[in-house]
């Protein structure tokens, strides 16, 4: 079930822009957007729009491919209230030979920038698990330009790190193949380190299951927090942020 709703849909080349209000599920206690809400809305924006191109999940899956998301990020420009109403711009840029990459803006009520993202995808053969090159065709020509540079993964020595706790996945958190929906993962983050995060970066190693509990460590680096989840000693995702 979507955290957001859905105002109003445009679709133009290969850009793809929609509306949204923002509810309660999407914003806490510190009166902004989540991280959890800001991937929401990444991520809602990501399906739609590949949808629209032919190119969504399902119908990959139809045809033996899967999408995989391999690390999102995003940085904070401005405030965005809660209940107010937001604009959400994503467009694929031109692919690579293995890579899938993708960028999101989104715009406040007055039409101001106010989140800038990114994300790198594969698309991987279901029943091998291994990537596909040259796997699909936007059916439109993508963009040279980018609104933040794609990162580098996050690489870091974790042996320092401390323990915050522990998540527990629920089925009504996992997506329709049974894996731990994407977004969730930013809401792990915020339920131990509950700040207005300025910036954010995650780095998907593995798939998490329903009933799986996740073990979250964390540690002061020199240029933000880094956090590493595992579960039973194997490690998930790693994260990187600033608040």
């Amino acid at each position: 079930m979507n955290r957001i709703i859905n105002n109003e849909t445009i679709k133009k080349e290969n850009i793809f822009s929609r509306t949204f209000t923002l509810t309660d599920n999407a914003s806490g206690s510190l009166n902004v957007i989540k991280p959890g809400g800001i991937l929401d809305i990444f991520q809602t924006a990501a399906g739609v729009h590949a949808d629209n191109l032919g190119v969504g999940g399902r119908y990959l899956m139809q045809n033996g491919k899967c999408w995989v998301l391999e690390s999102v990020s995003y940085k904070v420009l401005g405030s965005v209230l809660p209940h107010s109403d937001i604009t959400a711009e994503t467009y694929f840029r031109n692919p690579g030979r293995l890579f899938y990459e993708r960028d999101y803006i989104i715009y406040d009520k007055s039409g101001n920038k106010s989140i800038i993202g990114t994300s790198r995808w594969l698309v991987i053969d279901i029943k091998t698990r291994r990537p596909m090159l040259n796997a699909i065709d936007y059916g439109c020509v993508g963009r040279d330009e980018c609104v933040m540079p794609m990162h580098e993964k996050i690489r870091y020595d974790f042996s320092q790190a401390e323990v915050s706790g522990e998540y527990k996945i629920h089925l009504t958190e996992t997506d329709i193949v049974g894996h731990f929906n994407n977004s969730r993962y930013a809401d792990v983050i915020f339920e131990f380190y509950p700040f207005a995060l300025k910036d954010l970066q995650i780095d998907f190693i593995k798939e998490c299951k329903s009933g799986e509990n996740i073990t979250v460590k964390g540690v002061d680096g020199a240029d933000g927090v880094y956090v590493e989840g595992s579960v039973n000693g194997e490690r998930r995702f790693v994260a990187k942020f600033n608040y």
